[in-house]
């Protein structure tokens, strides 16, 4: 995308696309609300489930001014997503730059760590609501032992995932 493309502001609402996506998985309405943004250029996405320590390769081509955002939704989570934007691309070829991406809150619901909430296994309870949301995006607190999910299987910290880009 343009480097005046916004996936995500700190302190304002996400698109609903981007709530669906770190509240379910469900990237449909994200992809759509992207393709009509004028400063996106390209969209691509992965599909399944990633598990710590798991990698994916995604080729892209973009020209050397474009910038790329990632998102994905964090598993036993009310909303919580992994996010980066406006990454820079390396410039020359065989360069690589690597970042670490961090951990959000969406803002869509209100974090109750309850399974009765949490659409990943061994929960399964999809498009459960909560009641109450916080309303904008926010670095996300991590797990605070409030609900009935385990803090030694579901707990992370405030880095969810590493991305490295090589320009080829």
């Amino acid at each position: 995308h343009q480097d005046n493309f916004d996936l995500y502001s700190l302190g304002k609402e996400a698109s609903t696309g981007l709530q669906y996506q770190a509240k379910d998985g469900a990237i449909d309405l994200l992809i759509k609300e992207l393709s009509n943004q004028p400063a996106v250029t390209s969209i691509y996405n992965t599909s399944g489930v990633f598990h710590p320590g798991q990698t994916a390769l995604v080729e892209i081509s973009a020209n050397q001014k474009s910038h790329i955002s990632v998102t994905s939704m964090l598993a036993r989570t009310n909303d919580a997503f992994v996010g980066g934007k406006n990454l820079h691309l390396p410039q020359k070829k065989g360069k690589i730059v690597t970042y670490l991406l961090r951990v959000y809150d969406a803002g869509a619901e209100i974090n109750t760590e309850s399974c009765s909430h949490i659409p990943a296994p061994p929960c399964n309870s999809h498009l459960a609501d909560t009641e109450g949301k916080e309303g904008f995006v926010h670095t996300h607190p991590g797990i605070q032992n409030i609900g009935n999910l385990d803090p030694l299987r579901d707990a992370f910290g405030v880095i969810g995932a590493k991305i490295t880009i090589e320009r080829k």
